[in-house]
């Protein structure tokens, strides 16, 4: 089968070069390997602090003003990616208790096919660049493919028994979306092969 993937830069740049084949599914990908780091401290005052810590600061306001700019970041970053974190991790429960035969968010490889080349490339903000590989999968016996519509994801601000609710949905496909609405995903463990690269 033929689908795409958008290969973000510095991101395991040597695996991703056409004719190369490789096994994705044994370890987790880059993505789950960064929300996983997530740094738990700032250096915004010059040395490590940790983020309750660092609420004190800015409630007893003790920060200059760029300490401040580089202590509002470091919270930011910080929030997205727990926000991130709590969705995936909670996406993955459901899987395991409901859905075990399909491939893992946390190991998979994201595709998509022709017509989603532009939407993912706008959404996955490559800002350090970017290529779009035409990929070969496998659909046999010990490959899973997943065709999932990113639309059902839960999104921000959304309680966590809300968030499993909507998991049973994205990993049922439970609500048909309009075909003008609709965003689709493929996550896939298994073998893959580059063929060539489209952009």
């Amino acid at each position: 089968m033929i689908l795409y993937h958008v290969h973000k830069f510095n991101q395991f740049d040597n695996l991703y070069q056409e004719g190369n084949s490789f096994v994705i599914g044994n370890e987790y990908n880059e993505f789950t390997k960064e929300l996983m780091s997530t740094p738990t401290t700032s250096m915004a005052n010059g040395s490590s602090c940790s983020f309750s810590t660092l609420f004190d600061h800015f409630a007893f306001d003790t920060l200059n003003k760029d300490e401040k700019i580089l202590a509002y970041e470091d919270i930011k970053a910080y929030l997205f990616d727990s926000v991130i974190n709590t969705r995936e991790m909670l996406l993955e429960q459901k899987r395991l208790e409901s859905f075990p035969n399909l491939p893992s968010r946390y190991k998979c490889i994201w595709l998509c096919d022709e017509n989603g080349v532009g939407t993912w490339v706008y959404s996955l903000n490559c800002f350090d660049g970017f290529n779009v590989f035409e990929v070969e999968v496998n659909t046999e016996e010990n490959d899973k493919l997943f065709k999932a519509e990113a639309t059902l994801l839960p999104q921000f601000g959304e309680s966590n028994f809300d968030i499993l609710k909507k998991a049973e949905i994205y990993w049922s496909n439970g609500i048909k979306v309009p075909k003008e609405e609709s965003v689709s995903e493929y996550l896939y463990t298994g073998n893959v092969r580059i063929r060539k690269r489209v952009i």
